[in-house]
């Protein structure tokens, strides 16, 4: 099993060739003596200066010690065993030019003791740091060991270096007293340093978070620029192309107007029924012949049949107008619905395509933003406005309509009606299309009828 360099035990003895072994004995106890003796009179300043020295001379934070194993063997070497002899003859070598007959069993511990002497005479390398620095970890040092109190954080990890260094000699000299100091001590520097590297990650994270929430910003007001233009575009489109389709709707009014308004387009209802082309016929013929009583009995029946037929024409003529008035808001009514339909279906469009393009970015935005607030105390944590969105109102405005000028007729002379042919037509005028609409449709006399 492999042995901890740590806790291995130093070797106290050394043979030469002019010792013996109760010689050695005596020597390695008043050494060990010594050494305690020497460890009791040191302070804590003795112990800086030696680590102060180790750091400078960039030695490792404990020399190398030969294994336990080999150290008892030594302690028990007898001066005529042969490995007595090749002991002796391997330290000879060692110390003056390296040279002996058994080089393959001590090669490892001479090539020990010759790497420690060039270690202990090598000249230590210029420091870089100031004196003040030195001076600086030394304070800290002593205030941590003594009063628990913190060193600054620049000083921490030179500090935690010289706590693990003492604390190793500590255990190493068996001063258990110090060793439960430098281990308080060790603990209280290491929860600084943890705080401190936390504090930095948090912090390294938080601007990690700012940078991301800046750049999604940035993006998102980008994109909502973007989307506010192409909204205020179809706007500005939909708002033409409805005027647009008042100002047809106005002028298919002002046409329907003109239409009915206009007695040249009423002939279909302005025919008189055959009955009365019959008696008009007799009464001409008996008007002719000089009987004048009976075709004034016969003008007479023609008039009221012909009064009648007036009536019977214009109130179809009134049902028929209704009808095409009726026919023709119909028509406006679905454009209009058209147009906002598809006015209703391409913002529904938009909005949606506005919605995947700027929802990923404002979620992104929400949860870095919660990142944020979670390292802040619940006082200081922001609170969320809520944004409440209006509806639109549309509303649109329609001219008056002008009445066209009305046609009158003229009398016929006797020669045109004697020699006329044509059948006498109805005196059915055109209709008042504009007072007709206003007045409610039940103080008209004439009524549509439904198949």
């Amino acid at each position: 099993m492999a042995e901890n360099p740590e806790f291995q035990v130093k070797p106290d003895i050394e043979i030469n060739g002019d010792e013996s072994p109760d010689e050695s004995k005596i020597s390695s106890s008043e050494s060990s003596n010594k050494q305690k003796s020497r460890h009791n009179s040191k302070n804590n300043s003795s112990i800086l200066e030696e680590e102060s020295t180790a750091d400078n001379t960039n030695t490792s934070d404990s020399p190398p010690i030969p294994r336990i194993k080999e150290t008892i063997q030594n302690k028990i070497i007898k001066p005529n065993s042969p490995l007595y002899s090749s002991t002796r003859k391997s330290r000879n070598f060692s110390s003056e030019s390296g040279r002996s007959s058994n080089a393959s069993e001590c090669s490892s511990s001479s090539r020990n003791s010759v790497r420690k002497q060039n270690a202990m005479t090598s000249p230590p390398p210029k420091s870089s740091e100031d004196s003040s620095t030195k001076e600086d970890k030394v304070v800290a040092y002593k205030q941590l060991i003594e009063n628990r109190k913190k060193p600054p954080i620049t000083l921490a990890a030179p500090v935690q270096q010289m706590l693990h260094r003492s604390f190793v000699n500590a255990l190493k000299n068996e001063d258990y007293v110090e060793g439960m100091r430098i281990s308080t001590a060790l603990k209280i520097n290491s929860e600084l340093m943890e705080q401190e590297y936390e504090s930095q990650r948090i912090q390294s994270r938080n601007d990690t978070y700012k940078s991301r929430l800046e750049a999604a910003q940035n993006r998102l007001n980008a994109k909502k620029s973007e989307w506010n233009n192409i909204i205020q575009s179809f706007e500005q489109k939909q708002k033409q192309k409805r005027e647009k389709l008042t100002q047809k709707h106005e002028k298919e009014e002002e046409e329907f107007e003109k239409q009915w308004g206009d007695a040249n387009n009423l002939k279909d209802f302005n025919k008189p029924s055959p009955s009365l082309i019959g008696i008009r016929r007799i009464q001409k013929e008996l008007a002719m012949t000089g009987e004048f009583e009976d075709a004034l009995q016969v003008k007479q029946i023609a008039d009221g049949l012909k009064e009648k037929e007036i009536q019977d024409a214009e109130q179809r003529a009134l049902v028929a107008m209704l009808i095409a008035h009726d026919k023709l808001e119909e028509k406006h009514k679905k454009e209009i619905l058209c147009f906002e339909e598809k006015q209703r279906q391409t913002e529904l469009y938009i909005k949606g395509e506005q919605y995947n393009e700027l929802h990923p970015l404002e979620m992104l935005i929400k949860q870095l933003q919660q990142h944020l607030d979670s390292s802040k105390p619940p006082n200081l944590r922001p609170t969320k406005p809520r944004f409440v969105s209006t509806a639109r109102t549309r509303s649109a405005a329609c001219e008056s309509f002008t009445m066209p000028p009305k046609d009158t007729k003229t009398t016929i002379e006797m020669n045109e009606y004697r020699f006329n042919n044509e059948p006498e037509r109805l005196e059915l005028n055109g209709f008042d299309v504009r007072n007709l609409m206003r007045m409610p449709k039940s103080t008209m006399k004439a009524c549509i009828r439904r198949k």
